[in-house]
């Protein structure tokens, strides 16, 4: 799709019913081959609509589970920050509820954000490095 500054997008062949658009972003780095993925399901200038959006997805999230190719199968749990019109930017984690060490640093964020006059409502999976980890070689 593109290829700017420190990464490459591309479109998602995965996709989530209503959602926009999907994209996977892939990130230059040559100590973590991270990769993100994003569903975009909300765009428009109305707060309150796209507050909404927020809330039953997040609701939809939470029991929402993943069924690995070995059939095991992981729930989602996190927390639920409310959306406040006046704030630019909100953002409710979740996380795989797993003691495998495999998916530790896996994240599903739901956000609601201000971007050029239009509300945003984006799900974005991703895996993060513990703080201590950032920076470190094969931190994984």
């Amino acid at each position: 799709m593109l290829a700017e500054g420190e990464t490459d997008s591309y479109v998602s062949l995965v996709a989530v019913p209503g959602a926009k658009n999907c994209v996977v972003m892939r990130y230059h780095s040559v100590e973590d081959t991270m990769a993100s993925w994003q569903a975009k399901m909300f765009s428009g200038g109305d707060f309150g609509a796209a507050s909404k959006t927020y809330q039953q997805l997040f609701q939809q999230l939470k029991v929402c589970y993943v069924r690995m190719s070995d059939g095991s199968i992981y729930y989602l749990e996190g927390t639920w920050e409310p959306a406040r019109e006046g704030v630019r930017f909100t953002t409710s984690t979740l996380k795989l509820r797993t003691d495998d060490q495999r998916f530790r640093g896996v994240e599903v964020e739901l956000e609601l954000v201000y971007q050029l006059a239009d509300w945003a409502v984006n799900i974005n999976i991703m895996t993060r490095k513990p703080d201590n980890e950032v920076g470190m070689n094969g931190g994984n």
